[in-house]
């Protein structure tokens, strides 16, 4: 083990000298091109982003405000035919219902909430109530009077 530090202590001071020196021996020379270190471009980071589905509930649109239109018949007409056709438009998704003299049918409301029913009517004044509801409990009405006369 000591060899080996002799060995290399006399590498070091060989170094030393030979770059004090040069190869020339007592001669000190100086370098005649100098390195100027040129800039090499670094690869830009590349930001990645990862996101992770975060779950949330799905708002729940709320009712449109229940409404009833009676497009026909006019109220206080008069006809001369005992079937007649009342309609008119709701609140899409409303139930509808039609009474004629206390005879009670339901309309189809169409995804529009247009709705009509042919009702019959009996000779003389007759009166018509229509019934707009929805599924929260709301309801609206409208009375129409029309009179049947042959």
């Amino acid at each position: 083990m000591k060899k080996l530090w002799i060995e290399l202590a006399t590498l070091l001071m060989l170094a030393l000298v030979v770059g004090s020196f040069g190869c020339a021996g007592g001669v000190t020379t100086t370098p005649t091109t100098t390195l100027t270190p040129t800039p090499t471009t670094m690869p830009t980071p590349t930001l990645t982003t990862t996101l992770t589905p975060t779950p949330t509930a799905t708002p729940i649109p709320s009712p449109a405000a229940l409404s009833l239109t009676v497009t026909e018949p006019h109220d206080e007409s008069v006809v001369d035919t005992p079937n007649i056709t009342v309609s008119g438009k709701t609140t899409p998704g409303a139930v509808v219902s039609v009474s004629v003299n206390d005879n009670v049918d339901m309309a189809n409301v169409g995804s529009e909430g247009d709705f009509s029913l042919a009702v019959t009517l009996e000779e003389g004044p007759n009166s018509i109530e229509i019934i707009a509801s929805d599924q929260t409990g709301n309801e609206m009405s409208s009375m129409l009077s029309v009179v049947y006369i042959p």
